[in-house]
């Protein structure tokens, strides 16, 4: 009956060995699957969230908040069908590089031009995409007081006023 105290002495040996396999093998593991919760919600507790969808979410606006942020004139047209057009200028004082934006965002797909009156060189336009947003930036001087920017090809024709580099 001698063998019972030698087993008892190396059984703790056993199961700290066994805790360290373990361990070392779960440092690999895969902790990034869900775990399902137990707790019955109650009053003090939150029930979860749901998980959110790999699909990026909407834009609120036709252009860039950080383009809008760096802008000194904005207009934006709601379309007939919900759709929103917006035209925006940047002005760069140090190089005279001012930029007139155009985005559109809800419209069917296609290209879209707008006159700009007075003329800067050339007219603005974008391609919508199959996801009905569109996007255009122009460098131009624009170093008037006003731009009226037109795209006839939508609703009919839309106009948008913006106050140009003036300052």
């Amino acid at each position: 009956m001698r063998t019972l105290p030698r087993y008892r002495t190396r059984l703790p040996i056993m199961v700290v060995a066994v805790m360290l396999i373990a361990a070392a093998c779960s440092v690999g593991a895969d902790t990034s699957a869900p775990t399902a919760s137990t707790a019955t919600p109650g009053n003090d507790t939150q029930p979860s969230t749901p998980a959110t969808s790999d699909t990026p979410a909407a834009p609120a606006s036709a252009l860039d908040p950080a383009v809008l942020e760096r802008t000194k004139s904005v207009d934006e047209v709601t379309t007939a069908g919900g759709g929103q057009v917006m035209v925006a200028i940047e002005c760069d004082a140090q190089t005279g590089g001012d930029l007139l934006h155009a985005g559109a965002m809800g419209l069917t797909a296609g290209i879209y031009a707008g006159t700009v009156d007075p003329p800067i060189g050339g007219s603005v336009k974008f391609q919508v995409g199959t996801d009905g947003t569109g996007f255009q930036a122009r460098q131009s001087t624009l170093d008037q007081p006003t731009y009226t920017v037109t795209f006839a090809d939508i609703d009919g024709g839309i106009e948008l006023t913006l106050a140009g580099c003036t300052e």
